[in-house]
């Protein structure tokens, strides 16, 4: 009886993990093989090339030119005007009128920070300045606020009595007068007797 030497169990595991030599092939299948990696290569090579001349192709182009209209501006200013009703130690959001023992308190939301300007609409149709005061400034930033003088919002009653008035706020980016302003928008309130 011949006994075969054992191999040990790390050796045993290395071959059984190594691939199979490769089945040899005739001629007729070596030729495929080769004509088949040349056509690969080929095709890598054209699509190579394709790449390099979009690449520099954009790199040549100029610029897209800036399709921005003169005189309007790319990021317009977006302004909203809202109010609170203040009475009796409460405030609420405005459901119907504003009852003559209660204020408004408005609320302004606009997409850049510039100076702002209330206005109050007349009976006669003329605009009457309602905020800032006179050589007064009201700077509001990007967002929301309220109307405030030193932080402390602000409550509004009319002087022209029950009705329905329109308010006009104006955006400018200087603190010049309310007639400088260059965005506006408007919004009524009823003042119920």
């Amino acid at each position: 009886m011949s006994s075969s030497p054992e191999l040990p169990e790390a050796e045993l595991t290395r071959l059984m993990a190594t691939p199979p030599p490769p089945i040899p092939a005739d001629g007729d299948t070596i030729l495929r093989r080769v004509a088949l990696r040349r056509r690969l290569n080929r095709g890598a090579a054209a699509v190579g090339v394709v790449a390099l001349l979009l690449i520099g192709q954009r790199l040549l182009q100029p610029p897209p030119a800036d399709l921005t209209p003169r005189g309007l501006d790319a990021n317009p200013v977006v302004l909203e005007l809202g109010w609170l009703v203040e009475g009796e130690g409460v405030s609420r959001a405005v459901d119907a009128g504003v009852a003559p023992h209660e204020r408004v308190i408005f609320r302004v939301q606009t997409s850049r920070a510039g100076f702002l300007c209330l206005a109050e609409q007349g009976p006669s149709g003329d605009w009457m300045t309602v905020f800032p005061d006179p050589g007064g400034s009201w700077s509001a930033d990007r967002g929301d606020s309220l109307l405030s003088r030193d932080g402390t919002p602000m409550a509004f009653r009319t002087d022209l009595g029950p009705g329905l008035r329109a308010y006009r706020l104006g955006w400018s980016e200087s603190a010049a007068d309310c007639g400088a302003a260059s965005v506006y928008t408007e919004a009524k309130v009823e003042w119920l007797d």
